[in-house]
């Protein structure tokens, strides 16, 4: 955990992921709240790893 001087928990410091819709078990990377992928649906943020296979080839572009 990362925290202040004063003990203060400060916001996570690694990539923003999380899961679309009833999907809860592919994961994608958030930028802006939104899939990187593209992907339609209500987002739940998590502090899990990418499974989604297009936001990964995301990263090799």
């Amino acid at each position: 955990m990362t925290t202040t001087d004063d003990g203060d928990l400060l916001a996570p410091t690694g990539e923003l992921t999380g899961t679309v819709g009833d999907d809860v078990l592919t994961v994608h990377r958030l930028s802006e709240a939104k899939p990187a992928c593209g992907a339609a649906g209500e987002v739940a943020e998590w502090q899990r790893a990418v499974t989604c296979p297009e936001c990964l080839d995301a990263d090799q572009d």
